[in-house]
């Protein structure tokens, strides 16, 4: 009957409809390189999501099948998404990857050294390098904006962070260096204005540390776990920083 047809056909527009939609959606696609990068492809870019190999040296390409690498996913050298991470030793980033993930090198155990693109955002440094004792020493992407919570948590061997000279940072985050035992010295960045809770907790050998005039806000127990008489605070005469330290 025609009422049964019409129906029909009003289905079948909804479903074409439907299928229209459904095809504007950009198609994600998981797959792997020969050397065991786990990316996916959405619009013609490329993110890293894991990595399955047994390489110390991870080099990621600028392209993958002819398509550019723009993201490193969250995550993505966690324990969850890349099995052997405890063995990588060194990642390069291709300058073509314009984003980076939070927790990404999180507990990356025997990691020593990371090559940064130029250009690169990192929307969350948040646990970014915790728990990856091997690393010694770091110098930041200039674009960075924040040392995240714990960002440097448990670094165990950490001795050196360089700040690039003209850094954007104005932020140290909560236990962004809880338990850094080995760091014991540092100057943060010029155009830093707060401190968080537990920053520097348990850093043990911390001696000297040098705080500019932008900082405003300074945690309580942002140094909690290490002598008074042992920490020297370096601060511009009059500043926060420096009546913190009286």
């Amino acid at each position: 009957s025609m009422a049964k047809l019409k129906r029909a056909v009003s289905c079948l527009l909804a479903a074409v409809m439907l299928l229209g939609m459904c095809m504007l959606v950009p198609a994600v696609s998981a797959a792997e390189t020969a050397d065991g990068l786990v990316y996916e492809e959405t619009s013609g870019e490329i993110t890293i999501t894991g990595y399955t190999g047994m390489v110390e040296k991870v080099e990621i390409p600028a392209e993958i099948e002819g398509k550019s690498v723009t993201k490193i996913a969250d995550m993505a050298f966690m324990a969850s998404n890349t099995p052997n991470n405890t063995i990588i030793k060194k990642i390069t980033i291709p300058n073509s990857v314009t984003t980076i993930g939070a927790g990404v090198f999180f507990g990356c155990s025997n990691l020593q050294e990371i090559v940064f693109p130029e250009n690169v955002s990192i929307p969350s440094a948040a646990s970014m390098f915790r728990d990856c004792v091997a690393l010694q020493s770091i110098t930041l992407p200039i674009t960075l904006t924040e040392i995240g919570n714990s960002m440097f948590q448990n670094c165990s061997s950490l001795i050196n962070v360089n700040f690039p000279s003209d850094n954007q940072i104005e932020t140290i985050g909560r236990a962004a260096f809880q338990n850094c035992v080995l760091l014991s010295e540092i100057i943060l960045p010029e155009k830093l204005r707060s401190i968080g809770t537990r920053a520097f907790e348990g850093c043990s050998n911390l001696t000297d540390i040098t705080i500019y005039d932008k900082v405003n806000s300074i945690s309580i127990d942002a140094f909690n776990d290490i002598p008074k008489e042992q920490l020297t605070i370096h601060g511009i005469a009059g500043s926060y920083a420096n009546t913190f330290a009286i």
